[in-house]
């Protein structure tokens, strides 16, 4: 239900923007100025929250984001002016950070605790949570629903939602030498999971993460444009990045299924690679067809990888909080980045050019997955001969 609710908190307030822009009767420029409060009080939240979880847990602090993060759209939809919306962007930030990060904690707490892979199937509450949110957001602006009471309704009701369940929340174990050790038999149990310390540093992993959330990024916010470029309307090109959001959908609601039967490294690294196939053959071929099922494709081999990379971080020596704040705030630096890269590139090229950095992309974000299920698929070689031996 948090992820529901962090989802929808940021999708339904997407469609209200340009509203936003016409009530302070600002620039586009300024507008850029203004949105960047918002990422500004994430990142700033990030780190100071991850510390705070290390302390006192992950479940203390997804509490108290959550209601913060319910409780601040309201204040956004009335600022008046810039000076009144900048900090109210800034704080609702610091709260969407706070539970983002706390949030991943507490889904690799409730993975480890599980007898089954599920922490697919919580990121997919996140993707349906934004379909939802975005399209509650679309259907207020159609209406003239004012602002302010669009947010602060949208708001409490994800409050109502979240609070009776707050209390539910799991203890992250007690040091990190037991989630390492907690990891480490789970994997020889048979689930699929690896511990950090056999998938390679925590660098890589947060390297991953920057890439895989630099396509996500860049998906969101070229994928329109280059839609309206191969001629489809306005009204068309945002079919794209629909088809990349139910892909993800899709993708992490059966994933955990299928890395119950495979490993979820071996999973999420064969989703990743069958993606970065499609993109390519997609962006081979000139046409709008061709460019949603790239965008598709792209949607299907990334839905799967921040959730291996989390529970991957987790299960290192590094201990859940530190691992799980390294690697959402590298994912979320590469969110930011991504529209701005490809816009570069863009300038010096064109769109269609640019977005060939995608596969690449998703390639480089596949990594640490293809790594583990080799290394998974050495071991178990290696215990067959081993078995073999003993049997002769």
């Amino acid at each position: 239900m948090v992820f529901a609710v962090n989802g929808a908190l940021l999708g339904t307030w997407a469609p209200r923007i340009p509203e936003v822009q016409q009530k302070l009767g600002i620039s586009h420029g300024t507008l850029g100025l203004v949105l960047f409060a918002l990422a500004a009080g994430s990142l700033t939240a990030m780190p100071v929250v991850g510390r705070l979880m290390q302390r006192y847990g992950s479940s203390r602090a997804l509490r108290v984001a959550t209601v913060a993060a319910c409780a601040v759209p309201g204040a956004v939809g009335a600022a008046g002016s810039v000076p009144a919306i900048w900090p109210a962007l800034f704080l609702w930030g610091v709260a969407l950070g706070g539970m983002d990060v706390a949030m991943n904690a507490q889904a690799v707490t409730v993975q480890q605790a599980h007898p089954r892979t599920v922490i697919n199937g919580i990121h997919a509450c996140f993707s349906l949570g934004g379909l939802l949110g975005a399209a509650t957001g679309s259907a207020a602006a159609a209406l003239a629903v004012p602002v302010t009471w669009h947010l602060a309704t949208v708001g409490a009701v994800g409050l109502v939602c979240c609070l009776p369940l707050l209390r539910h929340l799991l203890e992250d174990p007690g040091t990190a030498a037991e989630a390492a050790t907690d990891g480490a038999q789970r994997e020889d149990a048979g689930t699929g999971r690896t511990s950090l310390l056999r998938t390679g540093p925590l660098t890589l992993l947060c390297a991953a993460a920057f890439a895989a959330m630099l396509a996500e990024g860049a998906t969101a916010d070229w994928s329109a444009v280059r839609l309206t470029e191969t001629g489809v309307s306005a009204g068309t090109a945002g079919l794209g990045y629909t088809a990349f959001a139910l892909a993800m959908l899709v993708g992490r609601a059966s994933g955990d299924t299928l890395a119950r039967r495979v490993g979820h490294a071996r999973m999420a690294g064969a989703a990743a690679l069958l993606g970065c196939g499609g993109a390519v053959a997609g962006f081979a071929v000139p046409g709008p067809a061709p460019a949603m099922v790239a965008f598709a494709a792209l949607g299907l081999g990334l839905s799967c990888l921040m959730p291996f990379l989390f529970v991957a971080a987790g299960e290192g020596a590094q201990g859940t909080a530190v691992a799980v704040t390294a690697v959402s705030t590298s994912g979320y630096l590469g969110l930011l980045t991504g529209p701005a890269l490809i816009g570069g590139l863009a300038e010096l090229s064109s769109v269609a050019t640019a977005l060939w950095l995608l596969p690449v992309l998703l390639l480089l974000g596949s990594l640490p997955a293809v790594r583990t299920a080799h290394g998974e698929r050495a071991a178990r070689m290696a215990h067959i001969t081993d078995t073999k031996g003993s049997e002769c």
